[in-house]
């Protein structure tokens, strides 16, 4: 964690991102939460009728969703929804249709999910806070009547495990050939390979989400992660792509506002007389089982990485210090803190709503989300079987058709020089170069690939390093007015339909929406494609203050940067196709295109260009 960069720094209006990973790092996804919304005392919901609660409650999600800036990644709701587990259902039931409603509206230049039909994939959590225990909330009973009960906060996982489509699945292999498939795996249940859902949000309770190489989702309850070893459960957090360990936390440790203070409401009980929701020795009994889940987690896998979602802060459920590496989310304080130190705990309480009326938007983190099974492998030829090389293309986020025969073969052969990968696979006309799924005739044999691959990868970065610089830098910019600022091959994505593409070949930048793969509109330059936005004011200011130096005015005739066309051979490929290809190397690394020229360019020349184009000093 080098550099904390905050996203929406002109503007209070855009969502803030605190990036915890570095944008070239390979797989790095936004993690977006929010907490303590207290619907009741946000909305005024007294004396409402149930229509009208939800015709609010719908708008304010709208609302929530509009400040999401990508396309994917996790969401975490971090409790305090509302006063009753019923209204904060409704919130949940309304999150999930604002997400996923499409052509509802028409096009607002903010971002899609409630307008696009097009599919979205992300993930959605929640822990739940001590106000969804009161059991109640500022109604009259009368317009709408809530359901007093006393809440068990473990019922959301069966409900969940009710609702959700369980079932074992096997390889690629079994489901294809309709053969018997593995046994349950011993991690848990397994879920939605893209998501626990689409449909529905995960509400956890000292539970543990690990996605299994980016593959399949396993849940593991409190008693499952108890149970296991402690090598078994390393095992399991080492081979996830996204580690999240979650649940209320509790107030055991806090004697002031915790359970003795009424912090989770109180129930009339017999003789009139009014009962704690929870007694303290409840309170002190949840807070010690869930830091027991939180402890092992740090003896057995502290050097993972791990997200731990909690209600409360820390300190109120444990007297012992955040893990070094680790991100912790809470709320409950009402007070907005951080504390992003390098080399220490990432401690995220910055986004508690609170009961004054006001804005809802997402914040967000970045994290690497990625998982290689062959990253403690010295440099060398190795031989893996197809489920490993499934394994490490699902770990780094490269899609594979399902029902690829590639999981059959019995051997893959894998080359691996400087931390960048190649894949071969013996066919009976004789070895071919894995692309994926996908499979090409070498233009020489794997010797002479594997002697070459890291001076290969390291003339193809010189090459490309004042381009890559380049597109850091308009990406840097996109974030300064709120954008997303995610780089996709020549693409900085300023959210969903906004984009900006710098030309590899003149270095010029056109900004532009899209629609859709075909429909398409280019604009002269970006504050022309930004009017009318929620970036528009943002672009204005950050222009007039000079802290858009790339973005600013005109961009069709000044070009910022470019690559060598003998690295580019377009005679072979159209732009777009290469740029993706070579995006895997710089992304993933691994290398799916090979140019001879590339070795054509001289040491000299290669020094000469990244001087002209002003090479940043970590690639020199």
């Amino acid at each position: 964690m080098d550099e904390i960069v905050e996203r929406g720094e002109l503007s209070a209006d855009l969502a803030v991102v605190h990036e915890l990973a570095r944008p070239d790092e390979t797989g790095v996804q936004p993690i977006y939460y929010i907490s303590d919304l207290h619907i009741e005392h946000q909305l005024d919901l007294n004396g409402k009728g149930p229509d009208e609660v939800r015709a609010l409650v719908r708008a304010k999600t709208d609302e929530l969703v509009e400040s999401l800036t990508s396309s994917g990644g996790a969401i975490i709701l971090l409790g305090d929804i509302a006063d009753d587990s019923d209204l904060a259902e409704l919130f949940y039931d309304e999150l999930v249709c604002s997400m996923t409603s499409a052509g509802a509206r028409p096009f607002s230049g903010r971002n899609p999910w409630i307008e696009s039909p097009v599919r979205v994939d992300w993930r959605v959590f929640a822990v739940s806070g001590n106000h969804e225990l009161w059991g109640g909330g500022p109604f009259d009973g009368e317009s709408v009547t809530v359901a007093r009960r006393a809440f068990d906060p473990y019922e959301r996982r069966r409900r969940l495990h009710e609702s959700v489509e369980l079932r074992r699945k096997g390889s690629y292999k079994s489901r294809k050939k309709g053969v018997a498939p593995h046994k349950e795996s011993p991690f848990g249940p397994l879920m939605n390979p893209l998501g626990l859902l689409n449909s529905t949000i995960a509400v956890l309770q000292n539970e543990l989400i690990v996605d299994d190489v980016g593959r399949w989702v396993r849940c593991l309850d409190e008693e499952k992660i108890l149970a296991m070893d402690e090598g078994e459960l390393r095992k399991c957090v080492e081979r996830s792509t996204f580690s999240l360990l979650g649940g209320m936390g509790f107030t055991g440790l806090d004697h002031v506002r915790g359970a003795a203070a009424g912090a989770y409401g109180s129930t009339m009980g017999p003789h009139g007389r009014m009962v704690l929701n929870v007694t303290p020795e409840q309170d002190a009994e949840q807070s010690m089982r869930f830091r027991a889940l939180h402890d092992k987690l740090v003896r057995c896998a502290g050097d993972l990485p791990v997200i731990v979602a909690t209600h409360t802060p820390m300190r109120c459920w444990s007297d012992g210090q955040p893990n070094p590496g680790w991100v912790y989310l809470s709320g409950h304080t009402h007070i907005n803190e951080i504390s992003l130190e390098k080399g220490g705990a990432a401690i995220i309480a910055d986004n508690q709503v609170g009961y004054m009326a006001g804005p809802w938007r997402f914040k967000s983190f970045t994290r690497r989300c990625a998982y290689d099974p062959f990253e403690d492998w010295g440099d060398g030829i190795y031989e893996v079987t197809g489920e490993q090389y499934l394994d490490f293309n699902f770990g780094r986020g490269i899609s594979i058709r399902p029902g690829s025969s590639i999981s059959e073969e019995p051997a893959i052969t894998v080359l691996k020089r400087d931390g960048v990968y190649m894949f071969f696979v013996d066919t009976p006309k004789g070895p071919r170069w894995l692309m994926g799924g996908r499979k090409r005739v070498p233009q020489h044999d794997i010797a002479y690939y594997y002697d070459r691959l890291g001076e290969y990868r390291r003339r193809v970065e010189w090459a490309f390093a004042p381009y890559r610089h380049a597109l850091a830098e308009v990406a840097h910019e996109v974030r300064i007015i709120g954008g997303a600022g995610t780089i996709h091959g020549c693409v900085v994505d300023v959210d969903f339909y906004h984009h900006v593409y710098l030309n590899p070949f003149d270095g010029t930048v056109a900004p532009y929406v899209a629609f859709s793969m075909i429909d398409k509109v280019v604009y002269d330059n970006i504050p022309a494609m930004l009017e009318g936005t929620p970036y528009e004011e943002c672009c204005t200011r950050a222009i007039e203050d000079g802290k858009l130096p790339l973005l600013a005015g005109s961009t069709e005739d000044r070009a910022i940067a470019r690559v060598p066309e003998v690295v580019l051979d377009t005679k072979m490929y159209e732009p777009s196709r290469i740029m993706r290809s070579l995006q895997y190397l710089f992304e993933k690394g691994v290398v799916r295109v090979w140019n001879d020229d590339v070795f054509k360019l001289g040491h000299d020349e290669l020094s000469t260009l990244n001087q002209a184009k002003g090479t940043p000093a970590s690639l020199e």
